[in-house]
């Protein structure tokens, strides 16, 4: 799934997403691929131009989407479904596939591929890792490596979106086990991934705020109104009123 492009070049002239290297890619894919490079010190030159020419009546100048030149690899992110098909709205674009596919073969250079679906599933990383160790490169991981570009989400903006979530998962009275098994229970898409990687981060934070609370004798405001909800359902109470009228209603939680 693709949003309208948010960065321009001024070098290139080319609109895109902007990475944490300073690069404008053409996708959202290619921009979380070019990310988990940077962060792991893979050194690499988005779409340089093929070292072997290709401009013909029919092809331009073939320029491969990431290059290694650690590795001498070329690598080419394709937009496959898990059956290795294109999108509808690409009606020729496994021709350009086959093209690429047969400039390797033809002039006899290392290039390996990841598709939509490695990306959907989060297989994608896995793949490159391995692929890289073949040739005898590791992943470097360093999450605080300087950025050129793009900058990366702050730890207070970080903070305040899973404070945001746990208020909004208490209220609709959403532990971690029911969200996990609602992810499983979606339909596959592009986000299923993103979810399962957010949850994962999430699970050990509501945890320890929920032991904290516990540690404190507290409750925090969406406890409250949980508690008290199943305090009324359990017949605990019995309200003297007919009619409660409510100002603000617009931001009522389902608790």
């Amino acid at each position: 799934v693709e949003t309208d492009h948010e960065d321009y070049d001024k070098i290139s002239g080319k609109t895109g997403f902007s990475t944490l290297k300073g690069d404008v890619v053409k996708s959202e894919q290619e921009r979380t691929l070019a990310d988990w490079l940077f962060y792991n010190g893979i050194p690499y030159i988005y779409e340089r131009p093929y070292e072997h020419p290709t401009a013909t009546a029919d092809h331009s100048q073939y320029h491969p989407d990431f290059y290694y030149p650690t590795m001498a690899l070329y690598h080419e992110h394709q937009a496959l479904d898990g059956e290795g098909k294109p999108p509808d709205k690409f009606p020729r674009y496994m021709e350009k596939v086959i093209w690429a596919r047969e400039q390797h073969a033809h002039f006899q250079t290392d290039c390996i591929e990841t598709t939509s679906a490695q990306m959907w599933d989060g297989s994608a990383f896995d793949h490159l890792e391995a692929e890289f160790k073949k040739r005898g490169v590791t992943l470097d991981p360093d999450p605080n490596r300087p950025v050129a570009g793009r900058e990366p989400l702050k730890h207070g903006d970080l903070v305040r979106l899973f404070r945001s979530f746990i208020t909004h998962a208490k209220s609709n009275c959403l532990s971690v086990a029911e969200l996990r098994k609602r992810i499983k229970a979606e339909d596959f898409d592009a986000f299923t991934y993103r979810h399962k990687l957010f949850l994962a981060l999430y699970g050990p934070i509501r945890n320890a705020w929920d032991e904290a609370l516990t540690d404190s004798d507290a409750i925090d405001f969406e406890d409250m109104l949980n508690m008290a909800g199943e305090h009324l359902e359990a017949g605990n109470w019995n309200s003297p009123y007919e009619l409660i009228m409510v100002d603000e209603f617009q931001d009522a939680s389902w608790a």
